[in-house]
């Protein structure tokens, strides 16, 4: 997906910050066994995620990804997208119900 496709959907979900979603991100990944650290904050009305990896490849992060995205998501549809830099892998999630009403996400995922 192009980068100004993805900014265009970004502007038009509606988005929440709410405590439970935290939770629910936290509970999400304490339950995965290869995260060894993350944090969680909100900046305007984004999530920003960072996760340190015990086992740390791109494999790995793919599959912790998907297991929060599995775990969050909601029904009307979720789109996200990964940039590969040098000390990191980067996404930068978007969900929503029917009603075009979400979330948005920042991951930033790390070795140890």
């Amino acid at each position: 997906m192009d980068k100004l496709v993805f900014s265009d959907m970004v502007n038009d979900i509606q988005y929440q910050i709410d405590v439970e979603l935290k939770i629910e991100f936290r509970d999400c990944l304490k339950g995965i066994d290869n995260v060894s650290d993350f944090s969680i904050s909100t900046e305007e009305d984004v999530y920003r995620i960072m996760v340190r990896l015990r086992n740390y490849s791109l494999g790995e992060v793919k599959r912790v990804f998907h297991s929060f995205v599995e775990f969050t998501e909601y029904s009307g549809g979720t789109v996200y997208i990964r940039k590969n830099t040098d000390t990191s892998i980067e996404y930068e999630m978007i969900t929503f119900n029917a009603n075009k009403k979400g979330f948005y996400c920042k991951f930033c995922f790390k070795g140890r």
